[in-house]
């Protein structure tokens, strides 16, 4: 895809098969003057054992560890580089994971991140903030989550559209660009790979205000009533992008819900969506939609940052 040009990939220690590095390098195949950066950051705790090392020994630990890798990782790029992609590597000595990435997104001003899906238990998704969750939230570029499988031809590429701010005249304009940022990357991708393109929108349930509350008018009214509101916005953006009536999704239910349901359904190649970060104890132990669903689907998950 032309438009990612400096791709970031964050590799797996230790690991054989570098999914994240595959999809990269099936990005660049697409493209010209792609640069792929294989970024690993490493850390040995004991290496924080103060009391029992002195400051040579410690160094002693770090450049051991950090030569292992380095070895480590060229016999596996080794597999990868070809004539047409050339793959630069970064290892960093850093404790916390992710903020080695995220200032390193930022310091060589990389326009795509990708990291290979990680499986999350109750616990980590309930008391901690998984290093893929974290990327999610505080990433200012795009992420894409990938899966083990390889882009193929003729396949389901799903766009889930937010219209949380279309009624709203302060969000408006920010929730037309990020969306028209989706669907033109929905667009590339799918003349690259032949696909189809598939609009997705969940309508959560609302309950009316009290005030609201009409005489023999039931719940499901009001209900119906957004929905066909939603459909016919959703509908407008379709004729927009000539994206083919059949081809959306409204449906009434949450987004965690509905798009993983739709995606598998349609066995989806990618799902791309938008990000709105919480913030607190509700993102804490909630997640956004982004974070609930991407243990769901059996495909890739790329995610715009809505500001």
């Amino acid at each position: 895809m032309q438009k990612y040009n400096n791709i970031l990939v964050i590799v797996e220690a230790q690991q054989e098969k570098q999914v994240a590095l595959e999809r990269a390098i099936e990005i660049a195949n697409y493209s010209d003057n792609v640069k792929i950066t294989a970024f690993l950051s490493i850390y040995d705790f004991s290496y924080d054992v103060t009391s029992v090392l002195t400051i040579e020994e410690q160094e002693e630990i770090k450049e051991s560890v950090l030569n292992t890798n380095i070895d480590w990782l060229s016999k596996i790029l080794n597999k990868y580089e070809n004539d047409k992609i050339t793959i630069e590597t970064k290892i960093v000595w850093q404790r916390n994971q992710a903020e080695a990435i995220l200032k390193e997104v930022v310091e060589s001003n990389c326009d795509l991140l990708i990291k290979g899906v990680e499986q999350h238990g109750i616990l980590d998704t309930l008391l901690f903030t998984p290093l893929d969750w974290q990327l999610l939230r505080h990433a200012q570029i795009p992420v894409l989550i990938a899966k083990d499988h390889p882009w193929e031809e003729n396949q389901n590429i799903i766009v889930s559209i937010g219209l949380t701010g279309y009624n709203s005249e302060e969000n408006y304009d920010n929730d037309k660009l990020v969306n028209n940022d989706i669907i033109r990357t929905a667009q590339e991708l799918a003349i690259l790979t032949k696909g189809n393109i598939h609009l997705v929108h969940a309508v959560a349930p609302i309950t009316p205000l009290p005030i609201l509350d009409v005489p023999n008018i039931s719940n499901e009214f009001f209900s119906d009533a957004i929905v066909k509101d939603r459909e016919n916005i959703i509908l407008k953006i379709a004729d927009k992008y000539r994206i083919p009536y059949e081809n959306c999704h409204i449906e009434k239910g949450l987004p965690d819900e509905i798009i993983p349901t739709i995606a598998n359904e349609l066995q989806a190649q990618a799902v791309l969506i938008s990000n709105v970060a919480r913030t607190g104890i509700s993102g804490a132990v909630i997640g956004n939609t982004c974070e609930l669903i991407v243990d769901e689907l059996n495909c890739d998950l790329m995610v715009f940052r809505k500001k």
